[in-house]
């Protein structure tokens, strides 16, 4: 089992918690989520969810995306992508959300 997120700090200390392995990923940067896949050993499993939530207005990535769109979904289907590309792809992948679609909830959401 790994554990994976951005921030070293915290990665490593649920990492310990848990007993698992802590892995380094952004899902801010496409590339770098490529990477990490690509430094990975064997994964018979993935679960991703993610949740991250701009309430400043509509902000981009290096990569051009909203960062909200890239973080909780595009990123998650390159990690599992760049999984399933290996000879020995995950058995097995999860992929969790949550739908929002209000301006509450998404301040850039034109208005219907």
């Amino acid at each position: 089992m790994l554990s994976a997120g951005r921030d070293e700090a915290t990665v490593s200390a649920m990492a310990r918690r848990l007993g698992v392995d802590p892995v380094m990923l952004d899902l801010g940067d496409l590339d770098g989520v490529r990477a990490a896949a690509a430094r990975l050993r064997h994964i018979d499993a993935v679960a991703c969810n993610a949740g991250l939530q701009v309430l400043r207005g509509p902000t981009f990535t290096a990569d051009g995306f909203e960062e909200t769109f890239q973080v909780n979904h595009l990123a998650h289907v390159a990690l599992v992508d760049a999984l399933l590309a290996r000879s020995a792809a995950p058995r097995r992948s999860s992929l969790s959300g949550r739908p929002c679609t209000t301006r509450r909830c998404v301040p850039a959401l034109p208005t219907p």
